[in-house]
């Protein structure tokens, strides 16, 4: 059976780096030969594409999209569109099926392969075109299927197994699939589920995704190397100074007492000052307490 999927290609700006790209925009799907694509339809990231050169949060562009699946023995069609497409006019909306479908009746012309059938198994406009789960499934009374690939899953495993900034740059870069939703899902699952000796690096992983959407891959290989180095030296600390940085050895303070721990904590790090290690100050102050408390609890 031949393979219908077609994709337009459409320039793109990263809005991290400003590097120019060209985005893939899907606009034939065909199910039955493209199961790797399911878990982005599920997730809503199917017209996502990543900047080459930084990752980033990716690109999306939005158009209608024809499905292609076999129901009942028959190759059949499914039409979405956002609303934007004119909800109001329905002799428009018409017209546009009917210039989608025929592209793709050329499309299947000029790969040799039979078209699906002539009509059309539903047309909808839809509010959010990342939202498509629930209407694919109505469309061809069929549960959509979440389960990443075989290869996807080999690619998390692999990228959660290493352990050298260079190892996880070639891997993000190459497999920038590992950024959207279900693989991240996946990932923050496997602790529990599939891979318990790599809980120790779940964290770290899920962090650095974070990251690399919001700053980009370089930048946000270098935040996770700084608070690498924070933990390491916070875990160094001795008694004493985790007594000074901490609230918990001041009974009831006031507020200038704790102007001066936090004073003191700021300095501590200072190195980790961005917006993008909140969360890290954030927790580095709830540590130095349970740090400290550890002290106390363990001390003659």
């Amino acid at each position: 059976m031949s393979d219908l999927s077609l994709a337009d290609m459409r320039q793109a700006v990263c809005p991290l780096c400003a590097t120019p790209f060209e985005a893939r925009v899907w606009r034939i799907i065909d199910i039955d030969a493209r199961p790797d694509l399911l878990p982005w339809l599920a997730d809503g990231s199917y017209q996502r594409t990543y900047c080459p050169k930084c990752v980033g949060p990716g690109v999306a562009h939005t158009s209608s999209l024809l499905l292609i699946k076999t129901c009942e023995g028959s190759r059949r069609i499914a039409w979405f569109a956002p609303y934007a497409a004119d909800r109001t006019n329905p002799t428009k909306v018409s017209q546009a099926v009917k210039t989608d479908q025929a592209r793709l009746n050329r499309h299947a012309a000029r790969r040799g392969a039979v078209p699906p059938e002539a009509e059309v198994l539903s047309t909808r406009l839809v509010d959010d075109m990342t939202d498509l789960a629930g209407p694919i499934e109505e469309a061809f009374d069929w549960e959509l299927p979440w389960r990443l690939t075989d290869d996807t899953r080999t690619q998390i495993a692999t990228f959660a197994a290493t352990s050298t900034q260079a190892e996880r740059r070639a891997i993000i870069l190459a497999h920038p699939d590992l950024m959207r939703p279900r693989s991240v899902e996946t990932l923050a699952n496997m602790q529990d589920r599939d891979e318990p000796r790599l809980t120790a690096h779940i964290r770290d992983l899920l962090m650095l995704l974070a990251q690399v959407s919001r700053f980009g891959l370089s930048k946000a290989l270098s935040n996770m190397q700084a608070e690498a180095a924070f933990w390491n030296h916070l875990q160094s600390l001795s008694r004493d100074d985790l007594q000074r940085l901490s609230a918990l050895s001041v009974d009831d303070p006031d507020i200038e007492t704790l102007h001066a721990i936090e004073a003191r904590l700021a300095t501590l790090i200072g190195h980790l000052s961005g917006p993008e290690h909140v969360l890290t100050r954030a927790f580095a102050r709830i540590q130095v307490g349970e740090y400290w408390q550890s002290f106390l609890d363990t001390a003659p």
